[in-house]
């Protein structure tokens, strides 16, 4: 069983984290990627998924300074992603059999 103490020190952690420059969750990434993915739709997608990551990590740039295409990747692409390349941006998604649902 999860005792209370142990849920407000991970709290207490997540907290220390993100007060941290540069340290966050990727929600900047998820937001552009979302955004991105919606207007893409919109569009009749006309843009592989290589081309929106590399659009949305220069999207990156406004909301965190600096691109991000590991934050972008993984939102776009899902489970672990790796950046094979940063220009142009080139990701995969890197298989696993781990469960993580259970």
């Amino acid at each position: 069983m999860i005792k209370d103490e142990d849920i407000i020190s991970v709290l207490k952690q997540i907290e220390d984290h993100i007060k941290d420059e540069g340290l966050g969750f990727g929600s900047s990434g998820a937001s552009v990627v979302a955004a991105l993915k919606s207007a893409n739709e919109l569009l009749g997608n006309p843009l592989s998924e290589q081309d929106l990551i590399d659009v949305a990590s220069i999207g990156e740039v406004a909301s965190a300074g600096s691109p991000h295409p590991d934050n972008v990747s993984a939102s776009m692409l899902g489970g672990f992603v790796a950046v094979v390349n940063r220009k142009p941006v080139r990701a995969i998604r890197i298989p696993t059999s781990l469960n993580l649902n259970s």
